[in-house]
C-alpha cells in the first residue's frame, strides 16, 4: 500500500473499489500470515507522502467496513500499516489510539463487529 494511494482514497479521488485492488494482493498474504501460528505478519507500505489522520478519515473507513466495502482484514492491514509509518501526524490520541486498537487482532480484540464500529463511531462525535 502507498501512503499516496491511502491520501487520494481519503480524499475520494479515487474509489473504494479501486484503493482495495491495490492492496487485496496485500491483504490476502497478511491474512493467510495471521492464520500461521508463530509467523512473521508482512506489511507492504510505501510511505511516499505525509498522512494526517483524524477522526473523519477514521469515519471513512469504519463506514466502509460496515457497509461492506472493506472486510475486517482490510481494516485490519490498513490500520497495521498506519501504524508504521513515520511521516504521520493524527488528530489527536483518540484517533492515534483506534488506529492501533483496530491495528492487530492480538492487540485488544482486533477485529471489531458492526456493532462495536458503528460505537467507535459514535466515540468519535
Amino acid at each position: 500500500m502507498k501512503s499516496s494511494d491511502l491520501n487520494l482514497f481519503f480524499i475520494g479521488n479515487i474509489s473504494i473499489s479501486d484503493f482495495k485492488k491495490y492492496i487485496d494482493n496485500d491483504v490476502c498474504f497478511y491474512s493467510q500470515s495471521m492464520n500461521k501460528l508463530g509467523s512473521t505478519i508482512p506489511l507492504n507500505i510505501i510511505e511516499n507522502e505525509f498522512i494526517f489522520i483524524n477522526k473523519s478519515k477514521i469515519k471513512v473507513l469504519l463506514s466502509e467496513t460496515i457497509q461492506g466495502n472493506l472486510s475486517n482484514i482490510h481494516l485490519a492491514y490498513i490500520c497495521d500499516c498506519i501504524t508504521l509509518l513515520e511521516q504521520i501526524d493524527y488528530d489527536d490520541e483518540q484517533s492515534q489510539q483506534i488506529i492501533f486498537d483496530l491495528a492487530d487482532p492480538e492487540i485488544k480484540g482486533g477485529y471489531k463487529s458492526i456493532e462495536e464500529l458503528n460505537g467507535i463511531i459514535l466515540e468519535l462525535n
